[in-house]
């Protein structure tokens, strides 16, 4: 059954061109790193003392986290918003689906949409490095980190902004809140490491300490937002 609602999610997804929003997003992280090398090869090459792959870790990571938040607050407001526009939620509860189950596919939804995204950031890192030949070998381990370790760290706040748009008729409200977690992940130098806003941003020595704390805390929201869903007369 949670299979059939997953793939119902994804089939009501194809007129939205969610997975154009998708490509774009990943497009935009790596369009900022290429246009650098492009036009300041030299300088950069100079100014990281030749260790390109920094240069373009470091130009993506500052991106990643605000990209991040806007994507999730879109992805869950797209996918929200069918069953608010067209009034599908009343009728899917009318069948014996539970509600629980159909949360969870709406969940398991978003994470394939923003998982999708990360891989292509991950691939387009790659790509790019070949393609502008830097030295060494690409270090797999460092890229898969910058790649998927923000969105498991994110994993509370794509629950909490799927629970708003769900709840909340106006999406305006859901994409002011991503626009402003967006904004305040910015400065998340400034804020406490406790934040969840700052996990994404990986500034612990430790990734999988923002990692852990993501899942443990994710876990904790998506039981208390489920039960909320569960009771809630839709």
């Amino acid at each position: 059954m949670l299979s059939k609602l997953v793939f119902l999610e994804f089939t009501k997804l194809k007129r939205q061109s969610v997975w154009m929003l998708v490509l774009l997003g990943s497009l935009g992280i790596l369009a900022v790193p290429l246009a650098n090398f492009l036009i300041r090869y030299d300088y950069i090459y100079d100014n990281y003392d030749g260790d390109l792959y920094a240069a373009m870790f470091t130009y993506i990571m500052s991106l990643m986290p605000a990209v991040l938040m806007l994507a999730i607050s879109i992805i869950t407001s797209v996918i929200a918003n069918t069953e608010h526009a067209e009034n599908t939620l009343k009728q899917l509860l009318s069948l014996p689906i539970s509600k629980w189950r159909l949360y969870l596919a709406k969940l398991m939804v978003t994470m394939t949409l923003l998982f999708t995204s990360s891989v292509l950031v991950f691939v387009g890192m790659f790509v790019m490095s070949q393609l502008l030949n830097f030295e060494g070998n690409f270090p797999l381990l460092y890229a898969l980190t910058l790649a998927f370790a923000p969105l498991l760290a994110a994993l509370p706040i794509t629950i909490l902004q799927l629970w708003l748009a769900l709840n909340f008729k106006n999406q305006g409200i859901v994409l002011s809140v991503g626009v402003f977690f967006a904004v305040l992940v910015m400065f998340s130098d400034r804020l406490p490491n406790w934040l969840p806003l700052t996990w994404p941003t990986m500034q612990v020595p430790n990734p999988l300490v923002n990692i852990s704390l993501g899942l443990i805390l994710g876990l904790i929201s998506y039981v208390i937002t489920s039960i909320h869903f569960n009771k809630k007369d839709v």
